[in-house]
């Protein structure tokens, strides 16, 4: 099982949108593959027409200390209960087909109650709290209820504890960013928390894959800038801006399924092949 995490401390810098399509290419290619949302806004969840009740099991729910502020004692059995199939994306892969769809596509979803908010609070105060997500995810890779290939993790706009705990959970991340000064000028604040969690021995093996570039307009000013970018870090690729991309996530099927030949997603397959 490979984990796959985006991370940026800004928020629209295409994070879910990166995820919804890295997460689908592989799906379409056969595998087994679950999101995780998160994200207290809860993009993805409702990119992915997840409807989440009040007793349902949610990522927030997974990650909540108990009243003593241990570790949460879930069996993979309670974290199966909170995984839940894209449904749309089944669907629509059943309409391109003209039978049945594929579902291989899964998510943990989060709720937009400030559920979230209050897991930072309390992770932030016990002990073990940059482990939690991982120690989730250890719990359903060694269940034989169901074996994913891939996990891809969508990360809040801020460098938190939630962050850090995909961070940590991870084998590899992606920073994606958008092509503008200011934007470049905050890459160097998210890489010294990765550097931080490797030197410190919370993830050593956490691979850096690269810098993603989002929603380029291929103008003068970007190509220096990425030039400028691609000295201090690895750019991995180039997503040009694109309607396909931005109607069909809010669609809640991603760019790559809809509309495969699109500029962007042939840079998003490009990249799904780095993993």
């Amino acid at each position: 099982m490979k984990v796959i995490t985006c991370c940026n401390d800004k928020g629209g810098s295409c994070k879910t949108t990166t995820i919804l399509n890295l997460a689908s290419q592989k799906a379409l290619e056969g595998h087994n593959v679950l999101m995780i949302d998160l994200d207290s806004c809860g993009i993805l969840t409702e990119y992915c027409r997840v409807s989440v009740e009040e007793d349902d099991v949610t990522i927030g729910k997974l990650l909540m200390p108990s009243s003593r502020k241990r570790l949460p004692e879930w069996s993979a059995s309670d974290i199966l209960k909170g995984i839940y199939t894209v449904d749309v994306f089944t669907e629509y892969t059943a309409s391109k087909r003209k039978g049945e769809g594929l579902e291989t596509l899964c998510i943990i979803p989060t709720v937009k109650d400030g559920e979230l908010i209050s897991v930072v609070n309390e992770l932030s105060q016990m002990i073990g709290r940059e482990k939690v997500l991982k120690a989730l995810l250890k719990k359903l890779e060694e269940t034989e209820l169901i074996k994913f290939d891939y996990v891809f993790i969508d990360c809040p706009g801020a460098m938190n504890v939630l962050t850090v705990n995909a961070l940590v959970a991870a084998d590899s991340v992606i920073v994606p960013f958008e092509a503008t000064q200011s934007n470049v000028v905050r890459l160097s604040e998210v890489f010294d928390t990765i550097y931080q969690i490797k030197e410190l021995e919370l993830n050593s093996n956490l691979e850096v894959a690269g810098v993603l570039a989002c929603r380029t307009k291929r103008r003068k000013t970007e190509r220096d800038i990425l030039d400028d970018v691609s000295k201090e870090y690895k750019l991995i690729g180039s997503i040009k801006e694109s309607a396909d991309v931005t109607r069909n996530d809010k669609c809640g099927v991603a760019a790559v399924v809809a509309k495969p030949y699109c500029d962007a997603s042939m840079s998003y397959k490009d990249v799904s092949d780095l993993f």
